[in-house]
């Protein structure tokens, strides 16, 4: 998968145009609405997209998203209809 050392994007369903790792956050951009992966170290303390909160749901819908904890850290799966979405580690 990745390392559970690193918080790492792993994929989407869309383009990537961009993507900004910081120590607290994950920013990125994808060429329209998708559904993307990650693998981060800790659960995130809020996923956004252009700006609006997205709730936590176990449901598949679109601007949502899900954690799957792992024995360190976990899985981040985001649907979502905008471009922009930031990660709040």
């Amino acid at each position: 998968l990745a390392p559970a050392s690193k918080n790492r994007f792993l994929g989407t369903t869309s383009v990537v145009t961009s993507i900004n790792y910081s120590s607290n956050s994950i920013n990125y951009s994808t060429h329209g609405a998708a559904e993307d992966v990650l693998r981060l170290k800790t659960k995130p303390g809020s996923v956004k997209c252009e700006g609006i909160g997205l709730k936590e749901s176990s449901d598949e819908e679109t601007d949502c998203y899900s954690w799957k904890p792992l024995s360190t850290g976990g899985v981040l799966k985001i649907a979502h209809s905008g471009r922009n979405v930031e990660i709040d580690l």
